[in-house]
Order: structure tokens, then C-alpha cells, then sequence
């Protein structure tokens, strides 16, 4: 699941988002009004439906295979289920 939170961008974040969404039905485009960092994780936190959660911003970059490597070493996951976007323990 990845989920795309536009907070109230004045570029094409959601524009993008949604065009993605559009491709791969893992995808969700959520927007909202301008709350600040914080408010926009948690917005998407409420959103989440996976049992993981990784956060990246907009000047994030993550390399192809790092969420299958991050999960392999995760200690309480053996054998690890399929690939996922979360990362994140949820509580």
C-alpha cells in the first residue's frame, strides 16, 4: 500500500498522485488542507491499512530493492511475507 498525502501543495502533487493511483491500485491519492508535517502523517496514519509504516518526504529518495532488504533483517518476520510499503511498526 502507499499512500500519497498532498496537504495543500500549489504544485501538481496531486495531480501526480492521483495519475498514479490511476496505474496501480495500491496507490491512494488523499488530500487535505495545510496542517504542518505532523498533521499530514497522521492524516495518513488514519488512512493506513498495512501492519507497516515507512515515511518519506517529498526530497525522499529510496533506492528499488530497500524495502526488501529493510524487511529480510527485520528480526520478527521469518519467512517475511511479500514485499510491502510500510515499514513502521503499528501499535
Amino acid at each position: 500500500e502507499v499512500l500519497i498525502v498532498d496537504d495543500g501543495s500549489t504544485d501538481d502533487t496531486l495531480a501526480k498522485a492521483k495519475a498514479w493511483a490511476a496505474r496501480d491500485r495500491r496507490v491512494r491519492a488523499l488530500t487535505k488542507t495545510n496542517g504542518g508535517l505532523a498533521n499530514a502523517r497522521n492524516f495518513g496514519l488514519a488512512a493506513a491499512q498495512g501492519r507497516w509504516v515507512l515515511f518519506l518526504d517529498g526530497d525522499d529518495w529510496l533506492a528499488e530493492d530497500q524495502l526488501h532488504r529493510m524487511l529480510r533483517r527485520m528480526p520478527c518476520l521469518s519467512p517475511a511475507p511479500a514485499p510491502s510499503w510500510m515499514i513502521t511498526r503499528r501499535f
